[in-house]
């Protein structure tokens, strides 16, 4: 058994209980928990990183030349590893626009 304490708000000070339970085996709507991967369930950058191959955490850099005015745009998003994250949550990664000459 641990006990906590709330840092903030209307309960701040109130201290809480917390006991021990085995751990989760299935989701509330019964769907079993995967607990581990093996490599045939990676995809191929995945399967990279975990190599050592790819490092999912930089951030990914795009160039690409616009041919009217020879300018040379330089886009920085997030790293794979956020960009995936942020995909899960149903959101839309954003890349930053950078002009290099």
């Amino acid at each position: 058994m641990t006990m906590r304490k709330f840092i903030g708000g209307k309960y701040e000070g109130t201290r809480l209980e917390i006991m021990p339970s085995k751990a989760a085996t299935h989701l509330p709507d019964g769907t079993p928990i995967n607990t581990g991967t093996t490599n045939g369930e990676l995809n191929a950058t995945q399967q990279a990183h975990e190599a050592g191959t790819i490092d999912v955490h930089e951030p990914q850099v795009f160039k690409i030349l616009n041919d009217n005015d020879k300018v040379l745009n330089k886009f920085v998003g997030p790293s794979i590893a956020q960009e995936w994250k942020l995909l899960m949550q149903g959101k839309r990664p954003y890349y930053r626009r950078e002009l290099e000459r």
